[in-house]
């Protein structure tokens, strides 16, 4: 027969070893969660590399794109400075500033703190605008 000490003992000897058990039971379940984070992580990094990978290729490819209209704007850009030398600017130019002093000669006592005329609201916010195309426009136009 077993004394009551021995059974003290072998129950303090059961409890450590059932507390070592959950002990080792707890770090393996945070071990299995860190691992699944780890891999998670891992999944999400290959598809944020997949993703800046086709980014990259969308990117050359918009790239390839500007760089074929930068070259079609300056062929464009060329045609339309022949084509405005000499008469046809002069035209514009002077169809313009006709136009402007017309306007400022009709709106000639506008003021803008005024909205009686709303015809006067609407000139008095173009009127600025075109000297300074026709002063664009007086410009050589360089090839």
């Amino acid at each position: 027969m077993k004394s009551n000490g021995f059974i003290r003992m072998e129950n303090q000897k059961n409890d450590e070893i059932r507390l070592l058990n959950k002990k080792y039971d707890d770090l393996r379940i945070i071990k299995d969660n860190e691992i699944g984070k780890y891999e998670h992580l891992e999944k999400r990094y290959r598809t944020l590399n997949e993703e800046n990978k086709n980014e990259n290729k969308w990117n050359k490819t918009l790239n390839n794109e500007n760089e074929q209209l930068k070259e079609k704007n300056k062929t464009l850009i060329a045609k339309v400075k022949v084509k405005s030398r000499g008469n046809e600017l002069q035209l514009v130019k002077a169809v313009l500033q006709h136009y402007v002093l017309e306007e400022i000669i009709k709106d000639a006592n506008y003021h803008p703190s005024t909205t009686k005329n709303v015809k006067s609201d609407i000139y008095g916010i173009i009127t600025p605008v075109f000297p300074q195309m026709l002063n664009e426009l007086s410009m050589e136009p360089m090839i």
